[in-house]
């Protein structure tokens, strides 16, 4: 527990002096959007932030409405979990019009 919060915490330090350079040095809104979406190092510490963000609503998540759990069942609960992300996963895969090849028709719903 001691590692996550620690994690959490430095990721969003890293991350809010990411957003606070860009400010400082671009000093309107679009030209700081934009070197924040094009910065490969601004890019990852944004996506890592985002990571932080969804575990952290996955724990709350857990303890808001399945309270403490022994820990056979918090495994079960997150090998479920991989499985019903990659099964979702799977199924949007042959509806992304990126990943069809020219020329074929969309899938029929």
């Amino acid at each position: 527990m001691a590692s996550w919060a620690k994690y959490s915490v430095l990721s969003s330090l890293v991350t809010s002096a990411v957003v606070y350079y860009a400010f400082a040095t671009r000093e309107q809104f679009y030209p700081t959007v934009v070197y924040l979406v094009t910065s490969k190092v601004c890019v990852l510490c944004l996506g890592n932030q985002a990571i932080v963000f969804t575990l952290l609503v996955g724990r709350i998540s857990k303890q808001l409405f399945l309270g403490s759990l022994r820990e056979i069942e918090v495994e079960l609960l997150y090998e479920n979990s991989r499985y019903a992300i990659t099964e979702t996963q799977c199924q949007a895969r042959p509806a992304s019009p990126s990943l069809r090849t020219p020329g074929t028709p969309p899938p029929q719903t």
